[in-house]
């Protein structure tokens, strides 16, 4: 049993007037310089060297397992946006980020005590998609906001580098339909080991010349335009991944596959 540890959340916004939806990662047990690692790939600028977190080295697929409480319309959002992630990879002839799997219950994570990584079902090489609708659980999310609709929980291992376990749990009543598949597409990327395109202090993220300050980029900046940026505004949609998410995304493929 893994105990439990302090929490750290960045996040992504969905703005709207006062309305804001938080989704949120959560990084548990030993950790490097705020479980943030510095990856060198071609197309990878300096000042997003420091975006990436500890990566799931496996030698095949991260088996994505659907919580079938999902309806089948969220089911098929699932895999369209894994199916993105994968076209990276699939133009280079590599294998594929991501596999899915429409799991049985009792194959789904089970999150025994909220957002920490005391669940099970967890492996380094399978992330469950957990649908959690339940208010208890969501009023432990440690985020700026009252209405988080998903958060990515990674626990690395003993060395920082790799991932020994994780899971995703959305709230899918907390965001809008139409911006389910955005949703779904930046949190995928965290499974990957992608942290945001830029840093947001009021996070917890820690700017540097080597993960530059969101609050930095002017507008219209690639990094703002990433399915990893960690803002989405109402009515915006993200559900095929951008030139900086691509660019990231390789630079996991050649580091992790």
């Amino acid at each position: 049993m893994m105990k439990q540890c302090g929490m750290r959340v960045s996040a992504l916004f969905i703005r709207a007037l006062s309305l804001t939806l938080t989704l949120a990662l959560i990084s548990c047990g030993d950790r490097r310089v705020d479980n943030y690692l510095e990856l060198s790939c071609p197309g990878v600028a300096t000042d997003q060297s420091r975006s990436f977190m500890p990566l799931v080295k496996s030698g095949r697929p991260v088996l994505v397992l659907i919580d079938p409480s999902f309806s089948q319309f969220e089911k098929d959002q699932i895999a369209a946006a894994a199916a993105s992630w994968n076209a990276i990879n699939s133009v280079r002839g590599r294998r594929n980020f991501f596999e899915i799997e429409n799991a049985r219950p009792e194959r789904v994570s089970v999150l025994k005590s909220g957002p920490n990584c005391d669940f099970t079902n967890g492996e380094f090489d399978t992330v469950s998609i957990v649908r959690e609708v339940d208010s208890s659980f969501w009023s432990k999310v440690d985020t700026n906001s009252d209405h988080p609709p998903g958060i990515t929980i990674r626990c690395p291992s003993r060395d920082g580098l790799t991932i020994s376990k994780q899971a995703t749990v959305i709230n899918p009543g907390r965001a809008f339909s139409s911006q389910f598949r955005s949703v779904v597409m930046h949190e995928l990327g965290h499974v990957l080991g992608l942290g945001h395109s830029c840093a947001d202090p009021r996070k917890g993220e820690t700017p540097s010349e080597k993960f530059v300050d969101c609050d930095q980029l002017p507008k219209n900046h690639p990094y703002r335009n990433a399915v990893m940026y960690p803002l989405l505004r109402i009515g915006e949609v993200k559900e095929e991944l951008r030139a900086n998410d691509v660019e990231r995304g390789q630079c996991i493929a050649q580091n992790s596959l």
